[in-house]
């Protein structure tokens, strides 16, 4: 537990403003306005909890009832935050499934609150979850006044700012009390957010000098316009029979400006051994409702999200080479304000091409990223290529066997091991990833071995074989076969989703993906209506499946809960490997018309342009930061880097 300062700015807000309290009658009911907001970078929490005393008489309780009221929260930030009272504790937690990063205010009622007719001051306790537990119960507390206190309501309209040419006007309606001639008025900001070069009326209210009356606060106040969320005091001073002042009491009042905004710390991310045609992007956005991608100031992408700053953002450009510049636009929630940011400028170039073995097949990458495992089909090889000095450097034997046929490679997620398959010698060959070197021993599995993928725990391999309509699962601690598993008619490749629990086969002679249960090692589904599927991959979220389908010049996009095709994408070419980014934004389908096609999964779309590789390309795949697209170049033995 730590009592150091919280992360998060919170306000209390009451409505009527001040809460006035009597023991003669006078019935007082409020609402409570909370709003929770992040002055600095992304915080992430587990839960944050606020206890107001409830349940006594006493001043510093805010009502006899010992229970909160159910707070009132707007439908979209329901969708993001679980928020519940439970006695005297407002807790609130991420929905499930979301990643508890506070980006934008959070904000909620808590209704129609009956005060106890005591006068007092309210202690609020707030405790953050997250790194570490922060607790604090001195900063924030609520205020209850007598019912005869001068001002009746302090308020401002609008209270909430969409755009900085709006202003807010406060106003304030005094109580008899309060209309008397002892009474005067003065407005100021508590946090000088005021641009310092506007005057802020009345000056030296305190010393003699001019000061509001209570008409002024029917007739209500403007101050300069406001940058950020500010909140603002009415001073109300007493006058003595003698005409001295004497701050009798300030009332607060914070007035929200909810223009959108871009953190200063957003980054791109692009390799220096590539072409500069793919840039991770890294961005918050706040007070937005969307935001927009320019390159070179034209918009790319109308829509994306307005927080990609852990998860990253693909844009790739497949326009004409030269220098670039990509700029994020945030739109405000209401109103027609919007903040741009502009990346650095960036240089983009042709695809750099890497020789390697005979009939390059298919390629891996190794989790970090560093290396590049090709596998040669012809020349019986696995090219090794250094992705930062971006050639290869070393050439491994696929088998002992001479025309073994290399087929297809995957490395283990934790980064020991590489399994490559050999299609006629009919096993699957184990490369040590640290020394670069085979095994002496494969395991056999009996059939052509295509395909293959393995699952996130690393210790099981699907090996697809294509000639006897197959799987066989692979103990890989073992070294050895585990199950076999039937298939449709000529199976071509495997993919994983993120869980390990299930394995997506595509059998490309009867139109139809076969949909394994991993742990009971059988299959439980089988979806159809593919035209000769053959590449596969799956989103990081799990969710889809994209499937190239070789005789339609198609891409579908699946449903893996639903076991449905959602829509097929039309590419106006043969399709052969697919690979999707990191985040989960964009699909890279190579066909036979020598280059790369992009795929929006989100929209669901061709996108215009495309990559120019080398001749056939086949085997894809993408750089675990997403900066690096590599393709293997079959009838030119090369590998372009992207």
């Amino acid at each position: 537990m730590d009592n150091a300062q919280l992360k998060l700015d919170y306000a209390f807000t009451s409505d009527p403003n001040p809460i006035r309290v009597s023991a003669s009658g006078f019935n007082s009911q409020v609402n409570l306005d909370v709003m929770i907001d992040n002055p600095g970078p992304a915080v992430t929490v587990e839960k944050l909890t606020i206890q107001i005393p409830m349940g006594t008489t006493s001043g510093n309780a805010l009502s006899t009832s010992p229970n909160l009221p159910s707070p009132v929260v707007d439908p979209a930030m329901a969708a993001l935050w679980n928020i519940t009272t439970d006695g005297s504790l407002v807790t609130i937690q991420p929905q499930a499934g979301t990643a508890g990063e506070i980006t934008e205010p959070i904000a909620f009622t808590l209704p129609n609150i009956a005060v106890n007719e005591a006068i007092g001051i309210v202690p609020i306790t707030i405790t953050e979850y997250g790194a570490a537990k922060l607790i604090d119960a001195d900063s924030y507390r609520l205020e209850k006044l007598a019912a005869d206190f001068p001002v009746a309501k302090f308020y401002a309209n609008p209270n909430v700012l969409y755009d900085l040419d709006q202003t807010a006007t406060l106003y304030w309606e005094c109580s008899e009390q309060g209309q008397q001639n002892k009474y005067l008025y003065s407005l100021r900001s508590v946090d000088n957010n005021i641009d310092p070069g506007y005057p802020w009326q009345p000056d030296d209210c305190l010393n003699s000098g001019t000061c509001f009356s209570c008409s002024d606060g029917v007739s209500g106040q403007t101050p300069p316009p406001l940058t950020q969320t500010t909140t603002f005091a009415l001073d109300v001073i007493k006058v003595d029979p003698a005409g001295g002042r004497d701050l009798y009491k300030s009332l607060p009042l914070t007035v929200r400006v909810e223009v959108p905004s871009i953190a200063d710390n957003s980054y791109q991310k692009q390799s220096p051994s590539g072409s500069g045609r793919i840039a991770v992007l890294h961005w918050i956005a706040r007070n937005a409702s969307k935001c927009s991608l320019s390159l070179d100031n034209k918009v790319i992408a109308p829509s994306v999200p307005t927080d990609t700053y852990h998860r990253g953002y693909t844009a790739a450009l497949t326009g004409d080479p030269g220098t670039h510049q990509l700029a994020i636009t945030a739109y405000a929630r209401a109103g027609t304000a919007q903040r741009s940011f502009p990346f650095l400028s960036f240089n983009t170039g042709p695809a750099v091409s890497v020789p390697v073995g005979a009939y390059p097949m298919a390629i891996a990458v190794t989790p970090d990223g560093t290396l590049a495992l090709v596998v040669n089909m012809e020349g019986n090889s696995v090219s090794v290529i250094n992705l930062a000095q971006g050639r290869v450097t070393q050439s491994i034997p696929a088998s002992t066997r001479a025309n073994n046929n290399p087929s297809n490679v995957a490395t283990t997620p934790d980064g020991k091991l590489a399994l490559v398959t050999n299609n006629s010698s009919q096993d699957v060959a184990v490369i040590d990833i640290a020394t670069l070197t085979r095994e002496p021993q494969t395991i056999s599995i009996g059939t052509e071995a295509g395909g293959i993928a393995i699952t996130p725990d690393s210790s099981l391999a699907l090996v697809v074989g294509t000639d006897a309509y197959n799987v066989t699962i692979i103990d890989i601690q073992k070294r050895a076969v585990a199950n076999v598993i039937g298939v449709g008619e000529t199976p071509w490749n495997v993919a994983i989703t993120p869980d390990g629990a299930l394995g997506l086969v595509t059998n490309g002679l009867d139109g139809t993906v076969s949909v394994i249960d991993i742990p009971n090692r059988r299959v439980a589904d089988l979806i159809g209506g593919f035209q000769e599927p053959t590449a596969i991959a799956i989103t990081p979220d799990g969710l889809l499946a994209l499937v190239t389908n070789l005789n339609s010049q198609t891409v579908a996009i699946v449903d893996i809960a639903r076991r449905q095709i959602l829509t097929s994408i039309g590419l106006g070419a043969n399709p052969f490997g697919i690979a999707i980014t990191p985040d989960g934004t964009l699909a890279f389908v190579t066909t036979f018309s020598n280059n790369v096609l992009l795929i929006d999964i989100a929209g669901r779309a061709l996108l215009p342009g495309s990559f120019a590789t080398g001749q056939r390309p086949n085997g894809i795949a993408v750089t675990p930061d997403g900066t690096l697209l590599l393709v293997t170049n079959a009838s030119d033995n090369t590998v372009s880097i992207i």
